[in-house]
């Protein structure tokens, strides 16, 4: 019985020996910053170097190279950057001055945004009590005017139509409403038989509009409709409209909930602004910086004068080729 019990707990111990490894390697294999993609000599290029790279790419950009097969052309086109500059360095081209001073350039606009986030971004912290007292000082800035959701169905006319092409495209017009009134699908319709183009492919969705945005004749008739209500036939120099009226928004005041966000935004914008101005304004007097903008000016002056100067030149060159003669009298 005791002998049993030892064996077993031997197997209990070896089964952990076992696993445990394996556990460990499963982990390691998980890890981005273990995962080596690529090698070119001694630099190793890790999953988490190349995740790290697509986050720095503009937000419209990141989620195009979501995709494995587009990740690998990504790594694809690092590993060649790579090589490439590699190979320039042997080449001694960063050495060269003029491409010497592009790299420095680009070094300083890394470094100064690097500047930039770490005593200034980091150190820009808006209050709840800065935020509800820029809503209070403006909140006429944050109401909501009355506006209506509406799809329409537009049939084209040109304003110089003759009488007969107006007349056409109004029967055609009241063909259509006849088939909304009678309880067809409007979107249907709209992607059938509407002529404009933008939002005929969308069932004919204006989707939220405030007053005065359309032209009159449509403002007037859409704002009068209720939710659900089909027009009659509408006349603008667009053409003939025929409007459904999808949903109302009444005036309203919105919260601060709702614009809390967007006023932090506005607030770390201006104060990001006021304090680089007051950290560059330090660090300028510290690097005894002197500026002469008014030599642009004179700059310019002269660029101006010597354009005038090759116009007349070009002025005074016959049509035959030959330089015209200034005699005096």
């Amino acid at each position: 019985m005791y002998s049993k019990k030892i064996a077993g707990c031997f197997l209990i111990l070896l089964s952990f020996i076992i696993i445990l490894p394996l556990i460990a390697g499963a982990e390691e294999r998980k890890s981005p910053d273990k995962v080596i993609l690529a090698e070119v000599g001694d630099k190793k290029i890790t999953l988490q170097d190349l995740n790290s790279k697509i986050s720095e790419l503009p937000l419209q950009y990141r989620g195009f190279f979501s995709d494995p097969g587009k990740k690998e052309t990504f790594l694809n086109s690092l590993v060649q950057q790579i090589v490439l500059a590699k190979k320039a360095r042997e080449l001694k081209m960063d050495q060269k001055p003029e491409i010497s001073e592009k790299i420095n350039d680009i070094t300083n606009q890394i470094l100064s945004q690097e500047l930039v986030k770490e005593e200034i971004l980091k150190k820009n912290n808006i209050s709840d009590e800065e935020i509800k007292k820029y809503y209070g000082n403006n909140v006429d800035k944050y109401r909501e005017p009355e506006s209506v959701k509406a799809s329409h169905i537009l049939i084209k006319v040109d304003e110089d139509a003759g009488e007969e092409a107006r007349s056409k495209s109004e029967a055609k017009a009241k063909e259509i409403l006849e088939k909304a009134k009678k309880g067809e699908d409007f979107a249907a319709l709209a992607k059938e038989f509407s002529e404009d183009t933008a939002t005929g492919k969308r069932g004919g969705d204006l989707g939220f509009f405030n007053k005065g945005r359309m032209v009159k004749e449509f403002n007037d008739v859409a704002f009068k409709l209720k939710p659900g209500e089909i027009s009659d036939i509408v006349k603008t120099r667009f053409g003939y409209h025929i409007i459904k009226v999808e949903g109302k928004k009444k005036e309203h005041q919105k919260a601060l909930t709702e614009v809390k966000s967007q006023i932090k935004e506005t607030l770390s914008r201006e104060a990001l602004r006021k304090k680089l101005d007051e950290y560059t304004k330090k660090l300028y007097e510290e690097s005894k910086v002197v500026m002469h903008p008014e030599l642009l000016k004179a700059a310019e002056s002269e660029e101006k004068d010597i354009d005038e100067i090759e116009e007349t030149d070009e002025e005074s060159v016959d049509e035959d080729g030959s330089e015209m003669e200034f005699e005096e009298d």
